[in-house]
């Protein structure tokens, strides 16, 4: 997938508009007025470290349009988005099992009709909060069913979702929010003895851009918003949004081990190929039930075990984190199949 990197700069540079990220071949939306017509999107840069955070003259790396034809003519792209997929499978079989929660202690099933459900109660809640199509949503979210939720209300109102893994604390989520200007934060409250609301509110305090925290499953710090209460009794539906299957949906962050993380740009396209590849490969079908023990913010997570189940009709059982005598009991009681 096409990535960008960040340069390390100490020459200050100018900040432009919100980005309009493209890739696939097809073309950017046309910059406004104010905006240089290369498009460019330069950085900020952060006093303390004289680090250019963001990208330095960065141009998106485009496929080449005989590389979109191909892929187009094979069948591969284009591809519905995330939520197109999971309102159409809540019309057919929307009291399908899709999200199972599984914990020692018992586990609770979700249907695709729920699912979708609290999709449209929270994109109305981000509407209401000013959210629209091009805005960055960042969230960082355990393997709980509000991640699916979440991941699809974004695509649901046309905005970008940029999902990062709970181990990312202050300095990596600070990054991922200031680089990809993030209008909201979503992150849980109390994990294994670590509390992201207050590296949320430091995080906030360091990106200009960062509207919004939003917590899920504790209750918000000053200033920030619960996602229980986001779109309560605000009612209405938001069909998903008609993107161009070419437009950047999703950014995902590689893991920086050497350097700062490097942004990987996806498109309902793109993402749609590699279901297209498994399909072809492992023809799966909805009798289908997978177990998911890594970060479901990963790659990985939010495509092979949120839209690839939505795709074919399928169930998923999450557990939030590694445990292998209570995955080896799972398997055998869920009749896991991969």
């Amino acid at each position: 997938s096409p990535t960008f990197t960040v340069p390390r700069s100490t020459r200050p540079v100018p900040t432009v508009p919100r980005r309009r990220w493209c890739v696939g071949g097809g073309a950017p939306r046309p910059p406004p007025p104010d905006e240089p017509t290369s498009n460019r999107h330069h950085a900020r840069v952060e006093p303390a470290r004289g680090v250019a955070i963001g990208v330095h003259e960065m141009e998106p790396t485009f496929l080449p349009p005989t590389r979109r034809a191909q892929h187009e003519a094979a069948g591969e792209w284009p591809s519905p988005s995330f939520s197109e997929v999971l309102a159409a499978r809540a019309r057919e079989c929307g009291s399908r099992p899709y999200i199972i929660e599984a914990r020692r202690d018992g586990s609770k099933t979700y249907s695709f009709d729920a699912v979708n459900a609290r999709a449209n109660q929270i994109a109305v809640g981000l509407r209401g909060l000013g959210v629209h199509a091009g805005d960055v949503v960042s969230w960082q979210l355990p393997n709980w069913v509000e991640a699916v939720a979440l991941a699809a209300a974004i695509d649901r109102i046309g905005a970008i979702s940029s999902p990062i893994i709970t181990i990312y604390r202050e300095h990596e989520v600070g990054f991922v929010c200031r680089h990809t200007r993030s209008k909201v934060l979503v992150v849980p409250g109390a994990v294994r003895g670590f509390d992201h609301r207050e590296m949320a509110a430091a995080v906030q305090a360091k990106c200009p851009d960062l509207e919004h925290v939003i917590t899920v499953r504790g209750a918000p710090a000053a200033g920030q918003r619960a996602l229980e209460d986001l779109g309560a009794g605000m009612g209405g539906t938001v069909l998903p949004a008609r993107r161009d299957p070419y437009q950047v949906s999703m950014i995902f962050y590689t893991s920086g081990t050497t350097a700062d993380p490097k942004a990987v740009l996806h498109t309902p396209a793109t993402v749609g190929g590699l279901i297209w590849a498994h399909r072809r490969i492992f023809h799966p079908s909805r009798d289908d039930r997978g177990l998911m023990q890594f970060p479901f913010p990963h790659i990985g997570g939010v495509i092979m075990f949120g839209l690839l189940p939505a795709v074919h009709g399928s169930s998923v059982v999450m557990v939030d984190g590694f445990d292998p005598e209570l995955a080896i009991d799972l398997i055998e009681a869920f009749q896991i199949t991969s």
